[in-house]
């Protein structure tokens, strides 16, 4: 974008991206409120009572949860924000979203007073990758906290490096990198689904003993399902090991049930063991994300362990990649792995890393940060039964991911704003 003779200093900036998560958050709150078939730029106008072109911006902006100065630049007006609240009211729309709408407006307005800037000109001035602002913090004892995220003051990689450690030695347990393998396809036979299958896995775990122990995701069994506990291969129904990837002999896994979920938990022998252990498994037909075709399909990774690197990998069946707008979003507090996908723009984090695309095919599959992930991706393919050369790749991929943290891709599947 070009710029103009606007000067917005670093701070505002970061003040300006924060409204721009929440007006994005707000606006697909109100939308999803909306019945579906009239989600539309046509169908929203006709129900909020706006015209159709306010109806497309909030379309628009409602999508650009990752691009919040977009969001904030391309969005509604305050004005013609006050008529979707309006309308939204008068539809019937849940209180609670409508006035989330009006206070987000409300700041929206003050905001861009204050700086003495109008949205257009925010469209020409904001840089769409502008640094996190310097401030300090005074607290009532008299002790201050000194914040030191300007541009060239902190590299973003050493912050999280710092928090690994801290969080480890915290924690007393750490591992050297966190994989992900997921494929998705649609359904055989129901194609407003998609199976899901992938590996997962902790690559040189260790822990303290008096550490909590490592849970390495849940499934979830069918009534009736009589489970036992042991050691792996007899773990879990739905999860197997791939015993080319993981320590041997086997780490000690065992199983832990509670209701539906049955959880796998690894306990190294000793505080000098490093553990390398992956799970392969199906979705069962129940996940959340399995219904998500034709909406929002996010799948999410959690770093509830200190990490150095993690690679999380997501394959697409080609005419699902062809029909979606791929996107990664970075939350601060871990989310469970059923819970429907709220709109949690106040718990977005600045530096999300950038979603990469590996192209079709598992040629590109190499990481610097898991020395056989190529080999465990061709692997899973494998145990899938599915053919790689159909699929087109997406990778997010961080050194030190972010400790408590949720990374979020995503794959919007929703009619693009404006088609009828």
């Amino acid at each position: 974008m070009a710029k103009s003779s606007v000067e917005i200093s670093e701070s505002s900036l970061v003040r300006l991206q924060f409204l721009g998560r929440r007006l994005a958050g707000e606006l697909g709150a109100i939308i999803e409120a909306v019945a579906e078939p009239m989600r539309t730029a046509r169908g929203l106008a006709k129900t909020l009572g706006v015209d159709r072109g306010t109806a497309q911006r909030a379309l628009v902006a409602a999508r650009l949860t990752s691009e919040p100065l977009e969001a904030l630049a391309r969005g509604p007006g305050v004005a013609a924000l006050r008529q979707i609240a309006k309308g939204a009211q008068d539809g019937g729309v849940h209180a609670d979203a409508v006035r989330a709408l009006s206070a987000a407006t409300d700041q929206i307005e003050s905001t861009l007073r204050e700086l003495g800037i109008s949205q257009a000109a925010l469209m020409r001035s904001i840089d769409p990758e502008p640094a996190e602002s310097s401030q300090g913090w005074s607290q009532g004892s008299g002790a201050s906290v000194t914040f030191s995220g300007g541009a060239g003051n902190s590299d973003p990689v050493e912050q999280r490096r710092r928090l690994f450690e801290a969080a480890a030695e915290a924690l007393g347990r750490a591992m050297e990198s966190r994989t992900i393998v997921m494929i998705t396809r649609p359904k055989q036979g129901d194609p407003s689904k998609v199976e899901i299958f992938g590996a997962h896995g902790v690559i040189g775990y260790r822990a303290r003993p008096d550490a909590m122990p490592m849970v390495l995701g849940k499934t979830v069994e069918t009534p009736g399902t009589v489970q036992p506990a042991g050691v792996m291969p007899q773990l879990l129904s739905g999860e197997r090991p791939m015993m080319d990837f993981c320590t041997q002999p086997l780490a000690l896994v065992t199983s832990r049930q509670r209701g539906r979920e049955v959880h796998a938990v690894i306990e190294p022998r000793s505080p000098d063991e490093a553990v390398d252990v992956v799970l392969a498994s199906k979705a069962p037909d129940d996940d959340e994300n399995s219904k998500h075709f034709g909406k929002v399909q996010e799948t999410r990774f959690n770093i509830r362990v200190p990490t150095r690197a993690a690679v999380f990998d997501m394959y697409l069946e080609r005419s699902l990649a062809q029909n979606c707008v791929p996107s990664l979003d970075l939350y601060l507090w871990p989310r469970e792995g059923r819970s429907p996908r709220p709109s949690t723009w106040y718990d977005a984090l600045p530096g999300a890393p950038l979603l990469a695309v590996l192209g079709q095919g598992i040629r590109h599959s190499a990481s610097q940060f898991y020395a056989r992930q190529s080999e465990l991706t061709a692997a899973t393919f494998e145990a899938a039964g599915w053919n790689p050369d159909l699929y087109v790749g997406y990778r997010c991929q961080v050194a030190y991911p972010h400790w408590a943290s949720c990374y979020a891709m995503n794959f919007d599947y929703r009619p693009v704003p404006g088609d009828e």
